[in-house]
């Protein structure tokens, strides 16, 4: 039995076969919706919305501004999703994650029968900004935020989703634009983006902010790793 950190928060969750947390996550500043999520640490994302929530709450309208869309089977079923970022989602009294990218299902699959009492699934990326013990019997969820919680939030540059993994290396997660499937390898260390060092964008975010809110007629180079140590340049295409 591992007991829960000194500080962390005690979240009372449903467990009717699959955990459910309660989750506070507003779109935009102010206008903030609660569901009860999955707590599944084997998706590999933040947040995934399913689409009786996104249409319950006006998501998809709601001050939301989709960056990509994709395709993604959850619940045996195919849908049309949409990345962007929220406003902030907080779990219990821990302090709220800031400008967190997201997923919400389009609105195809409105009117199937949709068999889960769940609002959507918290995924590993967000997940692993925490500590956690989990108590089945009291049905609670102890989490603390760890040395990753503070750490950049997934960003979308230049046609590529990157985010820092837990030892601090900037990493390719997935292409969000078609034309730059097959450029780069996924989890591909980024050493440099424009000349700065990734650690540097690591602890300061003004420099990071100012490579994501660069003007569209700047160029932006990466700089990738590959398996061999080798280093390659790679001009980010603009949106």
């Amino acid at each position: 039995y591992y007991e829960p950190e000194e500080h962390a928060i005690a979240i009372p969750v449903k467990v009717p076969g699959n955990i459910l947390m309660p989750v506070d996550l507003a779109i935009a500043k102010g206008k903030n919706v609660k569901g009860s999520f999955f707590f599944d640490t084997g998706a590999h994302y933040n947040l995934l919305a399913f689409t009786p929530f996104v249409s319950k709450n006006n998501l998809l309208t709601n001050d939301f501004k989709p960056l990509y869309t994709s395709v993604v089977t959850s619940m045996g079923v195919n849908s049309t999703t949409y990345g962007g970022i929220a406003n902030s989602l907080t779990l219990g009294s821990n302090p709220s994650l800031m400008d967190v990218p997201i997923t919400l299902m389009g609105m195809e699959n409105l009117n199937r029968n949709w068999k889960t009492n769940a609002d959507g699934s918290l995924g590993s990326r967000l997940i692993s900004r925490y500590n956690f013990v989990i108590d089945l019997l009291k049905k609670v969820i102890y989490l603390s935020p760890n040395h990753v919680f503070n750490y950049p939030q997934d960003f979308v540059m230049g046609g590529l989703m990157m985010g820092f993994d837990h030892d601090g290396c900037l990493r390719i997660k997935f292409p969000v634009l078609a034309n730059m499937k097959g450029k780069v390898k996924e989890n591909a260390m980024v050493k440099r983006i424009n000349g700065i060092e990734s650690s540097d964008l690591l602890k300061d975010s003004r420099k990071l902010n100012g490579l994501l809110y660069l003007s569209k007629r700047q160029r932006l180079v990466l700089e990738v790793k590959d398996d061999q140590g080798n280093l390659h340049r790679i001009r980010l295409m603009r949106p």
